[in-house]
């Protein structure tokens, strides 16, 4: 079973995804001044996760999204995009943000899946 349209109903909220634009030599990085969309159910809970060097961060919000590329197909469909592939590198900025200030770096990405592939991200910021 890949991702059933159904979850969709689940997730209500929708976050704003600041993509990676590039790194200088230094490592410094540039964000990209175009954003895209994701609808997600949002967890406010602390979470223990381990990062990509190992190191385990406690995370304050789990998203869960549908799996990337996935384009919805509701009634309005002409007017959704597909689901953004997140990156480690990318922010998020949560639908509750009065302002574009808070920004929230990706801590950790998983994939669930079932016997037909990806079924849906979860992503710890």
């Amino acid at each position: 079973m890949a991702f059933d349209a159904e979850f969709l109903s689940l997730m209500q909220q929708t976050v704003t995804v600041t993509h990676t634009s590039t790194r200088d030599a230094y490592g410094k990085t540039t964000y990209s001044s175009t954003t895209s969309t994701s609808r997600c159910l949002i967890e406010a809970k602390a979470r223990e996760v381990r990062t990509a060097s190992g190191e385990r961060v406690m995370t304050s919000y789990t998203l869960y999204c549908p799996p990337p590329a996935y384009i919805p197909r509701d009634l309005d469909a002409r007017n959704q995009k597909a689901t953004p592939t997140f990156e480690l590198t990318d922010k998020i900025t949560l639908p509750d943000s009065a302002d574009d200030t808070v920004v929230h770096p990706i801590i950790a990405i998983t994939k669930q899946y079932d016997e037909d592939g990806v079924h849906h991200q979860v992503v710890y910021i």
